[in-house]
């Protein structure tokens, strides 16, 4: 019977340390050279992490030197701090904050291929060959590549929702006080990591209702522990948020539908994600939904045996990501229409759903063909996804070679090398620098500098009732010789911004220097505007 277990074992362990090894080596191959990308959110979250090591380790920090120290310790609200906790931790031990981030994004991108591996096999009795299918979609896919070589919250959030899931489907199977508990602590730390994380509550609160076989009363007082175990610590976060800066969250209600081009984003990265195969997206958007239409179908025969059959682990699991996906779905749309219309629905948001998703669309199509006895579609579905990791593989690999030789965000050769950038370093510290992206030239150089006015609010969309008297302000700024204003062509996607033309035609900013990645707007030491190349 050893014997038996220990040959058993041997394809499992040899598929994860596979998995393992793979994914160690993409995130560290694509991030060796110029280490790991940054975007405005990456600058953000290493910037709370050194302002968490400055304030734990010395007790004080420069930039923020006269503020309280719950403020000193992490002064930003929009983002909740765990992942800038976790960032943080190297610091402690002499490692450099960007180290240590490559290094923790390589294994966190290994535990959630190694999740997702183990969640597909509880969901489809113990297959291998499931496990495998859906660990290569996760591991070989591009934009899953893109994410977890960024400085980016998702890829911690990603891990803690599907062990939460996990261990809350163990425990409704097979109750344990501790289990409940853990799962519980993985709420919590989920939504610490981002506030999305409580799209996860509601899902999870009618798991325990409607699967959980046990009274009522015993299924409502694990929902209260639950709520009371997962939310106090995010009550406690926006409670210090509102005393310290008068808001919860950094995000304000206001009413702005969701438009269809945010829809057209969702089916575009979703359809891109099943079907990465050269062709557009009026091809391949028809297709994905048509996709979507056969796994639904799929799934009604598995949820009539799952219900008739009093589901198990495997069946509370499947059908709690299933409640899961689609509440997260409801919650983006609420979130964009209520509180921040500045959400891209690309790889980087959707990846929780893409997550998730490879899981419970596996799940579906292996227990489809068990239950309805047609093989033939769980056969037709691995055919699938061998092709798409056909094209996966095909797109991956110039992709890890054009990280590995470029880099990527503002840690790309092209940012590394701006003219912008080497002019912002020349300049004295006396002059103001106000520009359409602070944050890079922030990270790259040191320097603070400010945006310029913006026109619109980028999380309500509603107009800046302020923007011509800040406009007016800066451009005598810019007149004075006090500021200049870096406008980089790099930055593509600040919508909320004037555009160049704009502050060249229409507001008449002095042109001080064209160069081959942007222009300054200022003037000369003598007073005169100057044009140069």
């Amino acid at each position: 019977m050893m014997e038996k277990l220990r040959v058993y074992a041997i394809p499992r362990l040899a598929i994860a340390m596979m998995t393992a090894f793979i994914a160690l080596f993409i995130v560290l191959w694509c991030t060796t050279p110029f280490g790991i990308g940054e975007s405005p959110d990456s600058v953000s979250y290493i910037d709370g992490a050194r302002s968490i090591h400055a304030a734990l380790s010395d007790g004080h920090r420069s930039d923020y030197h006269g503020l309280r120290w719950s403020q000193r310790i992490y002064p930003d609200v929009h983002f909740p701090p765990l992942y800038s906790a976790l960032l943080s931790a190297p610091l402690f031990m002499g490692i450099d904050v960007l180290e240590g981030a490559r290094w923790l994004n390589a294994i966190l991108f290994m535990l959630t291929a190694l999740a997702i591996g183990a969640c597909t096999y509880a969901c489809t009795q113990k297959s291998l060959l499931s496990s495998a299918a859906s660990i290569a979609l996760f591991i070989f896919s591009t934009g899953m590549i893109k994410v977890y070589t960024y400085v980016l919250s998702e890829t911690a959030f990603n891990l803690l929702a599907l062990a939460a899931c996990m261990l809350l489907a163990l425990h409704i199977s097979r109750p344990k006080t501790g289990i409940l508990t853990a799962s519980s602590l993985l709420l919590a730390l989920a939504m610490l990591t981002r506030y999305a994380g409580m799209s996860l509550v509601v899902p999870m609160l009618l798991a325990i209702l409607f699967l959980r076989k046990s009274t009522l009363g015993v299924r409502l007082k694990e929902c209260s522990f639950l709520l009371l175990v997962a939310l106090s610590p995010l009550l406690l976060w926006c409670l210090r948020n509102y005393w310290m800066a008068h808001t919860a969250t950094g995000r304000f209600f206001a009413m702005h539908l969701i438009d269809p081009s945010n829809l057209g984003q969702l089916a575009a990265t979703l359809s891109d994600f099943w079907l990465p195969v050269p062709a557009g997206d009026f091809i391949k958007i028809p297709l994905f939904l048509a996709g979507l239409a056969v796994t639904l179908l799929a799934f009604v025969p598995v949820v009539r045996h799952e219900i008739r059959s009093a589901p198990g682990f495997k069946g509370t699991l499947m059908l709690l990501i299933g409640f899961y996906l689609v509440w997260h779905v409801s919650f983006l749309i609420a979130s964009i229409s209520l509180a921040d219309m500045y959400t891209p629905l690309d790889y980087r948001i959707l990846s929780p759903l893409l997550v998730s998703g490879i899981v419970f669309v596996t799940a579906v199509f292996w227990n489809a063909g068990t239950i309805t006895g047609r093989r033939g579609v769980w056969r037709g579905y691995l055919l699938f996804v061998l092709v798409i990791t056909g094209f996966n593989a095909g797109r991956a690999l110039p992709l890890m070679a054009r990280l590995h030789s470029g880099g990527i965000g503002y840690a790309s050769s092209a940012w590394r090398s701006s003219a912008c950038i080497a002019y912002v370093q020349s300049l004295p510290d006396t002059i103001t620098i106000y520009s359409n992206c602070p944050d890079g030239i922030h990270f790259l150089t040191g320097r603070k500098g400010r945006f310029i006015p913006r026109t619109m609010s980028a999380y309500t969309r509603l107009p800046n009732p302020d923007f011509d008297y800040e406009l007016d302000a800066l451009r005598n700024r810019v007149l004075r010789g006090s500021a200049v204003v870096v406008y980089t062509n790099l930055v593509t996607w600040r919508y909320f911004l004037p555009t160049l033309r704009e502050l060249k035609d229409s507001y008449h900013f002095p042109v001080l220097a064209e160069l081959n990645d942007g222009t300054i707007f200022g003037v000369a030491t003598g007073g005169d505007s100057v044009e140069q190349r």
